[in-house]
């Protein structure tokens, strides 16, 4: 405690830790000598002198140390991320007020191997990294050229995240494991920890976020079946990754799944129920706060929030992967009862957060009636993110009511998408994904992620989403347009796997002797063009909607604000994010903004536009094809939550003629559909798309509720009386010569 406070938190800080493990090594071998020779007179002088001298030189050599690396990280460091509320949901900004969109894949540092796990000993990834085998579930993931300006980003050279920044990716979701957090009872893995911070560090150099997820499927590796086959109804099953081994409690549940269906293994589903009861385990308390199960977890969750306190690459943790209820398959009880209090008990550990509770005893902290105890990390610049039962994957809406949990401010919620793959609809039904009854559409899960993210006052982020390389023309293009619709951010599943799995990035190994591999095999293209697109990094104001095309290569993102940013001013300026995939020069800024700069990454020619908002409304930014940006501007207009804005600047002088086009086009459909109710007949139009789809027309006599349905089918889902007025009042102000409707 003697020790300077850089020293004291030196575990955060990597380089300087060395320094000042030194400096108390000195420091104790110092004082040792003192104290012993406090009551020799004759040398009790010098050896105090001798003592002060010492320890000043620990402490200087420590601060200098310390004080270097700081300056190091300032130079290099993110803006923190946190969770706003804005008019009609609660979005992530940075430290300028500008809406975020975080865009990345999943890594995987969790353990689902029995035996021959990949080494986590950050001593194997210093400027090296060791070999990939077969036997692995995924590759080891390393950076190799770390502190070199210009990494390698040929698939061999072993910089994975040179590779992630090099395919526009801006964050990562690194899957942990509890198994190797806590390996043995009531003690927190230290070199497990330096081996997450070393790749948190590697994603700081490379501009890339990071959010820890305590991952676990099937609730451990340790969950073994060595039962036999009951017909065909019964049949074994094994857990994957999460637990340690001492924390599976099964009370001899067999490991056999009704039907084969893993989330229906009674081994799996006891050992969460003794989970969510905090069941006490016998095993030594150590360093956790309780003797149950959920205290120990907890204690981790603790021990992970303690090491990233000061880092602001990491956005925040992910408190567990996809939670199976066990018995407890009620879905609202199990929600109410269980999940919920359980994610509250962490996040008032973590955060010091009581929600106007009493707090718990330090004997038994583990209570629903007062808060959980205060573990002294009081971290509340980091987000706590949470994720619904896991039934959700099936469903796409999760059965339970959503309300507010918890009174901590930066809360995410996570749901994971996997429509017409997990859904009903083909693990029940085996409808063709393209013809089925339900999930009606992809948007469904996002609209349903929406509404259950504002109830419990959070953010959305999809932390998992994906499909086989042969489902990528259908369903992964169908994932990022709604995601895009939804203006949510995204993690694809997953970056690297060995083995004949099609949902990496990367194809599999090729083989170099035995079960020696290559680190990985060739990018799966074109799915990666699909994932590489044009996306705003940090919007100045209300990001209306966004959209890309990754046929045509051309993208669109319309905003709005009313606080003026000035040219130049970067750190408070929209971010356009444009791949090198993109090689268009074609950027056009209309409407209530300025074009400050496009700046080129020397690295692998990726550009981040810079645009400044000149505060007096909505603005828009084009990169490609001006016609392909037309109809994504007008995908956008269709959207809810941008039509009115958009229809009422896009007849502005600004507006490129393109789009003025289009809106002329669309302004002569709706009076043709006018004149034709008028006359009680069918109107035959030319072949233009967009025609054909707003004059979709039936007989009878003008009235305005023919208008209000056409409407209500080309912009909106559910609009209110104002909703619909306020439209027909910008149609009215956008097609002057064309469609006249009086207010009433």
């Amino acid at each position: 405690d003697a020790l300077p406070i850089w020293c004291q938190n030196a575990e955060y800080m990597g380089d300087s830790l060395f320094a000042c493990d030194f400096a108390v090594v000195l420091t104790n071998f110092t004082q040792h000598s003192a104290h012993n020779t406090q009551h020799s007179s004759t040398h009790n002088m010098t050896m105090r002198i001798t003592w002060t001298l010492t320890f000043c030189a620990a402490v200087l050599l420590c601060t200098v140390a310390a004080r270097v690396n700081i300056g190091e990280q300032a130079e290099n460091t993110l803006p923190w991320l946190s969770v706003k509320k804005v008019e009609d949901r609660y979005i992530i900004v940075d430290e300028s007020d500008r809406e975020v969109i975080l865009r990345g894949a999943n890594v995987e540092l969790e353990r689902r191997e029995l035996n021959n796990p990949r080494p986590y000993d950050p001593r194997e990834y210093d400027g090296k990294c060791p070999p990939n085998y077969r036997y692995y579930e995924e590759g080891p993931f390393c950076e190799v050229d770390y502190g070199n300006e210009n990494p390698d980003v040929d698939r061999l050279k072993m910089n994975d995240m040179a590779q992630i920044r090099h395919l526009g990716f801006n964050v990562i979701r690194l899957c942990l494991t509890w198994s190797e957090l806590e390996e043995q009872p009531g003690v927190y893995n230290k070199m497990y920890l330096d081996r997450v911070e070393q790749v948190v560090n590697w994603a700081t150099e490379q501009r890339v976020y990071v959010f820890l997820d305590l991952h676990e499927d099937l609730y451990s590796r340790f969950i073994v079946s060595h039962e036999k086959p009951i017909g065909k109804v019964l049949t074994p099953g094994d857990g994957q990754d999460g637990a340690p081994e001492w924390a599976v409690m099964t009370n001899g549940w067999p490991a056999l799944s009704f039907m084969g269906i893993g989330n229906l293994n009674f081994a799996m589903m006891k050992a969460f129920s003794n989970f969510w009861e905090n069941a006490k385990v016998d095993v030594p308390q150590g360093e956790s706060p309780g003797v149950g199960l959920q205290d120990h977890y907890i204690g981790a969750v603790a021990a992970l929030a303690k090491r990233f306190y000061n880092c602001s690459t990491v956005i925040g943790i992910e408190i567990m992967n996809e939670p199976q209820p066990g018995t407890h398959i009620e879905p609202f009880h199990f929600a109410s009862k269980y999940l919920y209090p359980f994610y509250r008990r962490v996040i008032q550990a973590v955060t010091g957060v009581r929600d106007g509770m009493p707090t718990c005893p330090l004997d038994n902290p583990n209570q629903d009636i007062c808060a959980y105890p205060d573990l002294g990390v009081r971290d509340t610049r980091h987000s706590m993110i949470f994720e619904p039962n896991s039934f959700r994957n099936i469903l796409d809406f999760t059965p339970q009511t959503s309300r507010p949990f918890s009174e901590f401010k930066n809360l995410i919620y996570a749901p994971h998408t996997y429509t017409h793959i997990f859904t009903i609809d083909q693990q029940v039904f085996h409808w063709p994904a393209n013809n089925s009854y339900y999930p009606p559409n992809f948007d469904m899960a996002y609209i349903t992620g929406r509404y259950e993210a504002n109830q419990m006052r959070s953010a959305l982020l999809i932390t998992e989403f994906g499909c086989g390389e042969d489902q990528d023309s259908y369903h992964l293009i169908n994932f990022l347009n709604a995601q895009e619709k939804a203006r949510v951010g995204s993690a694809f599943w997953s970056w690297k796997a060995n083995g004949n799995g099609m949902w990496s990035m990367f194809r599999p190994a090729e083989t170099i002797e035995g079960d020696l591999i290559q680190p990985s095999g060739p990018i799966r293209s074109p799915r990666n063009l699909m994932l590489m697109r044009i996306a705003p990094r940090a919007v100045a104001g209300s990001l209306l909607g966004y959209r890309f095309n990754h046929v045509t290569m051309s993208g669109v993102v319309v905003a709005e604000s009313n606080v003026p940013v000035t040219v130049g001013d970067e750190q408070h300026e929209t971010i356009i994010h444009v791949p090198h995939s993109v090689v268009s020069t074609n950027i056009k800024v209309t409407g209530a903004a300025v074009l400050d700069k496009v700046v080129t990454d020397p690295r692998d020619q990726n550009r981040l536009i810079y645009v400044a908002p000149t505060g007096t409304g909505a603005y828009q930014i084009q990169i490609g094809d001006e016609s392909a940006c037309a109809e994504l501007t007008l995908e956008i207009m269709r959207d809810q939550h941008a039509h009115m804005k958009l229809l009422s600047s896009l007849s502005s002088e600004s507006a490129s003629e393109s789009v003025q086009e289009k809106t002329q086009e669309l302004c002569t459909a709706l009076k043709m559909f006018v004149e034709a109710v008028e006359q009680g007949i069918e109107v035959v139009t030319d072949s233009t798309s967009l025609v054909e789809k707003l004059v979709h027309l039936g007989k009878g006599s003008i009235d305005m509720i023919r208008v209000k349905n056409l409407l209500i089918k080309v912009f909106m889902d559910h609009p209110s009386a104002e909703d619909i007025l306020s439209i027909i009042q910008s149609i009215s102000r956008t097609c002057p010569n064309q469609l006249t409707v009086a207010p009433q």
